[in-house]
């Protein structure tokens, strides 16, 4: 409303959203004059607005008219139930090729052109694209090379890539500095939360934000985002789940100020366990977040013992769960060694599972050992006791 306001004087009387979207509709902007009203993440009000009826936006919307007012709702397609009562609410119907259209990925073509829109943005590529050195031109083409997946480059990744090198001069040189467009992943969670230059809250809760990420990144060896986890999971997992304040500060930083994660709909996701419709639900943004974000995890794990622990957990109930073979579980010391350095991590049951498994496997043994040595104990100490009373005799 503060933007209309600002853009539109006619509608500096207005107090409320849906009294402006009124007026535009009436002509308040002018006859000949078309506004349009772009929501992008409108997942983010879903999530918010859940279960509530006849709200301020349904209110507003209810104006729009194709004609002199239009809207369009960006939403990602797992919220796609939401919309649904959403729309229907307002009355209104999709139909694909009429007000419904999917949104692909960018092709690498197009994704050239909208990495050299944000280096002249940032001013570290000439506004005249044909002023563009050899070098500079090798810098985009080799990103987007490396960013792009079966010829399609997510259009977030690409802008975090942008964001993360707008202070390097685009050479190929300096893509070799971060080890690659895949690795600038890596680098800016490395610069945005655990370096010297990182904000002092983001450096207060890095504790606190690798447990929450390393409890929403999927087995190891997926690389598709992890199965969403609950507010009260990730509170738990944090260690701030008696201080709500810090926690919600740290959710405040992993989603509206970093994107590193979002809340879903579990309606619209195909979950094997039931959910709890008064929770909240979180998962990682985007699936080429799982690799930078296990990279950075384990670098600092694979210093402690404990960390090392942890990984070699990981590995092993992801080996389990693919074949639960005998084989794939962790030697008698090996399993004792992963019950004092490592539990495991919260929503991992595979790691759980895989745990109980050995456990029952290895107590079965030792109580068959200890029973096999009992009973020998028992032979022998009858034979010495029937020898000795021969020999007295």
């Amino acid at each position: 409303l503060k933007q209309l306001r600002t853009q539109i004087p006619q509608l500096s009387s207005c107090e409320h959203l849906a009294e402006a979207c009124a007026m535009l509709r009436l002509g308040a902007a002018g006859t000949e004059r078309k506004v349009l009203l772009v929501i992008d993440q409108f997942e983010q009000w879903l999530h918010t607005n859940r279960d509530r009826e006849n709200t301020e936006l349904a209110v507003a919307l209810r104006q729009v008219d194709g004609g002199r007012l239009q809207c369009i709702l960006l939403v990602r397609d797992d919220f796609w139930m939401a919309v649904i009562r959403f729309l229907r609410e307002l009355e209104t119907s999709l139909i694909e090729g009429h007000n419904l259209s999917a949104v692909d990925l960018f092709s690498e073509l197009h994704a050239r052109h909208v990495l050299s829109a944000f280096g002249r943005a940032f001013g570290v590529l000439p506004e005249d694209p044909s002023a563009m050195t050899r070098q500079q031109q090798g810098f985009v083409e080799q990103a987007v090379s490396e960013l792009a997946e079966n010829g399609r480059v997510i259009s977030v990744r690409l802008a975090l890539f942008a964001e993360m090198m707008k202070n390097y001069d685009w050479t190929p040189e300096s893509l070799r500095i971060v080890e690659g467009a895949r690795g600038v992943g890596e680098a800016f969670l490395e610069e945005t939360l655990s370096s010297r230059q990182a904000s002092p809250e983001h450096r207060f809760h890095e504790v606190a934000t690798r447990k929450v990420l390393s409890a929403l990144l999927p087995e190891v060896g997926t690389q598709i985002k992890g199965h969403m986890q609950s507010h009260d999971q990730l509170a738990q997992a944090s260690g701030y789940a008696r201080n709500s304040r810090e926690f919600e500060d740290l959710l405040r930083i992993l989603d509206s100020e970093l994107r590193l994660i979002t809340p879903v709909d579990p309606e619209g996701l195909d979950q094997d366990s039931s959910v709890n419709a008064d929770q909240e639900y979180y998962q990682l943004t985007h699936d080429y977040l799982v690799p930078s974000l296990r990279g950075w995890l384990t670098r600092r794990q694979r210093e402690t013992r404990k960390g090392r622990a942890q990984l070699r957990l990981a590995e092993l109930a992801s080996a389990w769960n693919d074949k639960p073979e005998s084989r794939n579980l962790p030697g008698f010391f090996e399993w004792l060694w992963l019950l004092v350095h490592a539990r495991p991590s919260v929503g991992k049951t595979g790691e759980s599972r895989m745990m109980a498994e050995a456990a029952k496997r290895h107590l079965r043994r030792t109580s068959t050992w200890v029973l096999a040595i009992g009973v020998a104990t028992v032979v022998v100490l009858a034979v010495v006791r029937r020898g000795s009373r021969v020999a007295e005799r």
